[in-house]
């Protein structure tokens, strides 16, 4: 999230150019272009920190993707054989179009590098947006599945819940950004293409450290709902544990359940949610009680 004030500083700081029609690239209208290694060596390290902003994010966000289906191996598999594809063709892409970029000569007293994108340059956030894209569509069936669990339970909003639905603000946001900068660079007008990177380290600052609130705030609401501790799942009997109220409370089931579970109060019961992954839940009684019970010492 830094590289972009770094960036901006390196070219401040950067001396004034030298400016030659040699080994001029392709001609802006009606605007004499240039070439000027610094300018092309900043231009490096513009585009490598955007890459590094934008694949630290999406990293982040699989791994999320990881975590709100139960740690589905198979899943973590897919979606960083998807991930490596995306790299490697966004630095394919890079390393053909970069050398295409252009810069106009600088007027007098004014330092710094200043130039366009030529038109294919869409085709670099072409492999992000598809990515994002899946992104959201797995975020997006999670959130459903979600929804219409609590919903069957009467259950209210989760932490789990509450992290689908940033999640899915999250998805949103980036995968529009990163579909602005490639309009921008397939239809912008000379001389706009690149403004929205700007607006991407900018978004990605503001909305990732929302994000972070936003779940810390949503863990402390729902602190109530402690995760439970299972015997093995081979065994006879398993025991669920949870927190309502201050009171520790032990339900005994002889059931074998395997998996993961929760217990939750629903007013009138305590109501066992099982499932391997939590995605295809099964909802068991453990008797109806009034009130919970405290554990037995």
């Amino acid at each position: 999230m830094m590289l972009q004030p770094v960036t901006f500083t390196v070219m401040l700081a950067m001396p004034r150019c030298e400016f030659t029609q040699k080994n001029a690239r392709t001609p802006l209208a009606n605007v004499a272009t240039t070439y000027n290694p610094r300018c092309y060596a900043y231009n490096w390290i513009l585009v490598a920190g955007s890459a590094l902003v934008l694949y630290t994010m999406e990293v982040c966000l699989m791994v999320r993707i990881h975590a709100m289906y139960g740690r589905n191996k198979r899943l973590l598999y897919l979606n960083l054989g998807i991930l490596a594809t995306t790299m490697a063709a966004t630095v394919i892409l890079t390393v053909f179009g970069l050398p295409k970029f252009s810069f106009v000569k600088a007027p007098p007293g004014v330092a710094g590098c200043y130039g366009d994108a030529p038109r294919f340059m869409w085709l670099l956030a072409f492999p992000s947006v598809l990515y994002e894209a899946w992104l959201f569509c797995l975020a997006l069936r999670k959130g459903y599945q979600d929804r219409r669990q609590r919903s069957s339970l009467g259950q209210r909003r989760s932490l789990l819940g509450i992290l689908i639905t940033h999640n899915l603000a999250w998805f949103a946001v980036t995968f529009t950004i990163v579909m602005a900068n490639l309009i921008l660079f397939r239809y912008g007008p000379t001389g706009a293409r690149t403004t929205g990177v700007s607006i991407f380290f900018a978004s990605s600052t503001i909305v990732g450290s929302r994000l972070l609130v936003d779940t810390r705030r949503a863990w402390k609401s729902t602190s109530a709902n402690w995760p439970i501790r299972t015997a093995d799942a081979t065994r006879p009997t398993m025991e669920f544990a949870a927190m309502t109220g201050g009171d520790l409370i032990t339900v005994m089931s002889s059931t074998t359940l395997g998996g993961q579970a929760d217990v939750r109060w629903t007013g009138s019961r305590w109501v066992a949610v099982v499932g391997s992954d939590l995605e295809t839940n099964a909802a068991v009684g453990l008797g109806s009680i009034n009130q919970p019970e405290k554990e037995q010492e």
